[in-house]
C-alpha cells in the first residue's frame, strides 16, 4: 500500500489521532463536514507515519490566520524512528513564507518563494527525502512549487520519518485550520506520488447491510453506529461469538466528486468485560465478504483503521464502487 495515513476529521472526533491538544471544528472546513482548530501556545495535532518511510508525500488543507509576534511560528515537524526532530517546517511572521529546516529549527534549508495566504484555504502538498546527501523538499501551494531543495536533510542518525506534529510549540503560536491530511510513501503501483488539491469526505451507515448478526440495543443495526460524532455507549450493537458479522449499507458520495483515490475504513469499539477478543474489517462488495487481520480491542473505545488504495479486488477506485460497498465487522 501506498497511502499510509489520510484523515479529513470526518469521525467528528480527534480520537482517530496518535494524539491531540486541539478541538473540532464545523465551521471553517474546507471539504466534508468537520476541520481542526488550531489556537494557542502547544496546541496542536501528533499523527503516526505507518512503516516509518524516508521519504514521503504529504497533502494538508491550512487556513492560516496568524499568530504570535515570535519569529517564526512552526506549522510541522517530524520526528525519526526513534523520536529525534528530523524535519520542520515553519511560517515566518514578518513574510508569512514558509521556512525548511533539518532538525527541529536547526538548519535553514529553503525559504518559499511566495507567502502561505492568510485567512483563506490553502493547498500545502510536500515532498520529503530524508538523506544526509541526497535529500529533498519540495513544497507546493495551492499547485504552484514554491519551495525546491536538493542536499543533507538528515538531522538525526536515522533516515526516516516516525511522527508528525502539526502545530505550535511552547514558545509560539499560530490560529488557525487544519482539513484533508493525507501522507502517501513510494511504494506500490497506486498513490506513490503527489497526492493532489483533492479532499476527504466521510461516509456513514445508511441502512441494514447484507450481514445483522450482532444485536442493536435499541432500533436498527445501522441506527445505532451512525452517529457523529460517536455516542458510544447510547446507542450501539454488540455480538459474542467469533464469526459474527454486521455490514452497513452506506451513504453514497456527495455529488461532483469524480476521481477517488483511495478509501478509508474506520471502526470504533471495545469490550463489554475485561478480557481478549478481536474483531475484524469486514467490507461486502460484488456479493463477496473481505475481511481483515485481527484487530485487539480493549474496555475502552478505540478508533481502527485501514486505507485502500483499489477496491477489494484490486481495481482503481470508482464512484459507482464506493457507493457499492457495505462496511461492517467480524468478530474473530
Amino acid at each position: 500500500m501506498a497511502r499510509i495515513f489520510m484523515t479529513g476529521f470526518e469521525a467528528g472526533n480527534l480520537d482517530v489521532l496518535l494524539a491531540h491538544d486541539a478541538a473540532i471544528n464545523t465551521t471553517t472546513v474546507r471539504t466534508g463536514a468537520y476541520s481542526v482548530a488550531i489556537a494557542g501556545v502547544g496546541k496542536g495535532i501528533y499523527h503516526d507515519i505507518p512503516g516509518d518511510p524516508a521519504e514521503i508525500f504529504l497533502r494538508a488543507g491550512v487556513y492560516y490566520a496568524g499568530g504570535t509576534s515570535a519569529a517564526t511560528r512552526k506549522l510541522l515537524l517530524f520526528d525519526d524512528s526513534a523520536g529525534g526532530a528530523q524535519f520542520a517546517l515553519y511560517i515566518d511572521t514578518a513574510t508569512h513564507y514558509l521556512k525548511a529546516y533539518r532538525g527541529d529549527a536547526s538548519t535553514l534549508l529553503d525559504t518559499s518563494s511566495t507567502a502561505v495566504p492568510r485567512n483563506v484555504w490553502t493547498c500545502l502538498e510536500a515532498r520529503i527525502k530524508i538523506d544526509n546527501a541526497d535529500g529533498i523538499v519540495t513544497v507546493k501551494l495551492d499547485g504552484i512549487e514554491v519551495m525546491d531543495f536538493a542536499g543533507d536533510t538528515q538531522a538525526t542518525a536515522n533516515a526516516d520519518l516516525g511522527e508528525a506534529r502539526w502545530g505550535s510549540d511552547g514558545a509560539s503560536e499560530w490560529t488557525g485550520y487544519l482539513d484533508d491530511l493525507a501522507v502517501n510513501d513510494t511504494t506500490g503501483d497506486e498513490n506513490n506520488g503527489w497526492i493532489g488539491r483533492g479532499g476527504i469526505y466521510g461516509l456513514f451507515p445508511s441502512g441494514a447491510g447484507t450481514h445483522t448478526d450482532f444485536t442493536p440495543n435499541t432500533g436498527a443495526n445501522y441506527a445505532a453506529v451512525d452517529e457523529v460524532p460517536p455516542d458510544d455507549d447510547t446507542t450501539y450493537v454488540q455480538y459474542s461469538t467469533a464469526g459474527g458479522q454486521d455490514s452497513y449499507v452506506m451513504a453514497d458520495l456527495p455529488d461532483g466528486v469524480g476521481i477517488v483515490s483511495a478509501v478509508q475504513w474506520v471502526g470504533r469499539a471495545r469490550l463489554s468485560t475485561a478480557g481478549d477478543s478481536t474483531f475484524k474489517r469486514l467490507i461486502h462488495y460484488n456479493e463477496t465478504d473481505y475481511t481483515g487481520t485481527a484487530l485487539a480491542v480493549d474496555v475502552t473505545y478505540a478508533y481502527k483503521q485501514e486505507i485502500f488504495d483499489t477496491d477489494p479486488t484490486g481495481t482503481a477506485w470508482t464512484v459507482a464502487s464506493v457507493n457499492a460497498i457495505e462496511a461492517g465487522m467480524e468478530i474473530s
